[in-house]
This record gives C-alpha cells, sequence and structure tokens, in this order.
C-alpha cells in the first residue's frame, strides 16, 4: 500500500482542510471513511463540516446521514433487514 493515499487528521487541521481532505477521497465509501476520522478526532468541526458538505456535495452529505444520522424511518428499515 502506497503512503501517498493516506490522510491524516492533525492539530493544525482547520475546516477547510477537513473539507479539503474529505473530498480527495477516490470514492465515497473512502470519503466517509475520512469523514469518520475527522468526527472523531475534532468533533469541534463536525457541525461546520456538516453544513459545508450539504452545500458542496450534496449526494455525498445524504450517504452520510444515511449513516451517522439516520430518520426514524431508516432506523425501521435497518431492523427490518436484519
Amino acid at each position: 500500500m502506497s503512503n501517498k493515499n493516506v490522510i491524516c487528521s492533525s492539530k493544525d487541521d482547520n475546516l477547510e482542510s477537513i473539507i479539503e481532505k474529505i473530498k480527495s477521497g477516490d470514492n465515497d465509501k473512502k470519503k466517509i471513511g475520512i469523514y469518520s476520522m475527522f468526527k472523531i478526532t475534532r468533533p469541534e468541526y463536525t457541525t461546520a463540516v456538516n453544513i459545508s458538505l450539504q452545500i458542496e456535495e450534496p449526494e455525498l452529505w445524504k450517504k452520510i446521514k444515511k449513516t451517522f444520522y439516520p430518520s426514524l424511518w431508516d432506523k425501521i428499515m435497518n431492523k427490518l433487514k436484519n
């Protein structure tokens, strides 16, 4: 595995760099993984990141919302599937 694709969280990250790193993922699964890392390591930016993604990447935001903030309907459907 090449190190050029590794995304890291640092204490110097700001909203702009976090959004840029999330967008740098090759596909939605990787972007959601990067979002998850920043949600854990930089929780103070979560609300601002969410708002930025809703505006800049609405399709990605829909997938993140379904994964991290499921509606009651999504929760019911997940229970029925399992």
